[in-house]
Formats: C-alpha cells, structure tokens, sequence
C-alpha cells in the first residue's frame, strides 16, 4: 500500500503528462491575468510596490543600515525570492480546489496539480527578475560572479515553497478557508524574514529563531548572489536545509496519503 501511493510521485508518470501540464501552465497564466486591470503588468507593480513600502518604512523611517547599497534594490534583492515563494505557496495551496472538475474527472497524478503552480509562479519571477535587472542599471549595482549560484537559489526558494504548499493544498480539500489562512501566514512570515531588512538589524538572541526559518537564509543568499553581500552563514545554511528536507518529505507524504480521496471530498 506504501508503494502504490508514492507512485503518485513517480517522474515517469508526470514526464507522460507534460503536455497536459504545459496546457494547463498556459491557461492559467492567460486566467491570471485575462480579466486585471492592469493585465501582465501586474505582475511588476506588485513587488514595486511592495519594495517601496518597505524601503520607506525600514530603510526611512527605521533608518536602517543596507551595507552601502541604495535600500530600494536592497529590499528588491530579497523581495524577489520572497515573492516566488508567497506565489508558490498560494498556488499550491488552491491547486487542488481549484481544479475540482479536473480532479474529480480526470486521471492523473495529483502532484501535478502544484506543480503547476509553482510553474505559474516561475513566470512571475522572470518578470521580477528583469525589474532587478533595469533597477541595477539605474543604480548602477552589478551583480558579482556569485550570480551564477542564483539557478540553484531558485530551485531553493521553489522546493521551500512547494515543501509549505503541499501541506496547504491537501488540508485545503477539506478545510475551504485554508486559503485565508495562506494570506495571513504569508503576511506574518514577511514580517519575520530579512526582506525590509538586513540580518544585522535582527537582536543576536533572536538569530537563531529568525533561522530557522528556511527563507531567511534564502533571502540573505539571493542578497549576496545579485548584490555581493556577505554570505549567510554556514551553520544556518545546513539548518535550513534540514528543515526544509523534512518539510518536503512530510509534505509528500501527506499530500500522496490523502490524494486518493481528493475526488470524494472536493
């Protein structure tokens, strides 16, 4: 029986419906946006916006330090990977729910449905990624030779996120105000990581609570790929990475166990 429901994760099962999932990428990218005001741009006003509050407020009225950076692309720096993984994390989390009739008709390993969403999600980035990169011009802040690790940080920042996401969706499926929930967490979460502000400005008692927290190291890597700050410590990189390890063993295995009700319940 334990075999048959890790099944569900089987790569050669999710590559045979690729097609399937690039289809669906698509339309839920061209949904996203089909009926916004604003439409793709969007997808950059919202960290933009984002990254001048929390300029104003930590970098202004706190007067915090950003090690010499301009605070703006400081706070851009980390927002990036911030919001990759908010939008993970909420896609994940009504990836199942909202494709009730596809769940309910369809044959298909329900892995793929937050796939999907993290793929969603990946889009986004690339916008906010090329909003970094006109902000460095304008600055004129160059990225080090450490950019070349950002590949690997994203993979980072994506298995974080989906890690959370698998446990949101699932519980989703029978707890509908779950999605209320995602906002508050996501909300409070960016208030406890580095993001508006450095780890230098967090009190040394709380360090190690603030990381255990896997994005707060996340946050401060993407800082020293794209800025050439410091890189996070050693000993808390090994730390979130243990956590988030098993986060996402956890979350497979519960979002595999209860998969096969999906179609009862939802």
């Amino acid at each position: 029986m334990s075999n048959s429901r890790w099944r569900a994760v089987s790569p050669s099962e999710l590559w045979a419906r690729r097609n399937l999932m690039l289809m669906l990428v698509m339309r839920d990218i061209r949904l996203r946006y089909k009926q916004s005001a604003l439409g793709g741009f969007w997808a950059v006003a919202r960290p933009l916006v984002l990254m001048v509050v929390l300029a104003y407020l930590f970098g202004g009225v706190a007067n915090l330090s950003a090690s010499g950076i301009p605070y703006p692309i400081f706070v851009f720096a980390a927002l990036i990977a911030w919001d990759l993984f908010a939008n993970v994390i909420q896609g994940c989390a009504s990836s199942i729910t909202s494709n009730k009739v596809l769940v309910e008709k369809l044959y298909c390993p329900r892995l793929l449905f937050p796939l999907i969403a993290v793929c969603v999600a990946m889009f986004d980035f690339s916008i906010s990624l090329l909003v970094f990169a006109g902000l460095a011009l304008f600055y004129q802040v160059y990225p080090p030779i450490e950019v070349c690790w950002l590949p690997l940080l994203v993979v980072a920042v994506v298995v974080v996120g989906l890690s959370v996401g698998l446990w949101l969706a699932a519980i989703a499926v029978w707890l509908r105000d779950v999605k209320f929930v995602t906002t508050y967490l996501i909300q409070t979460l960016l208030l406890l990581t580095p993001v508006g502000y450095g780890m230098a400005a967090v009190p040394e008692k709380f360090v190690f609570i603030v990381n255990l927290n896997p994005m707060a190291t996340i946050v401060g890597a993407f800082r020293w790929a794209l800025l050439g700050l410091p890189a996070p410590n050693t000993v808390f990189v090994s730390m979130s990475a243990a956590v988030t390890v098993l986060l996402l063993i956890g979350g497979l295995w519960f979002f595999n166990n209860l998969e096969r009700s999906f179609a009862d319940v939802i």
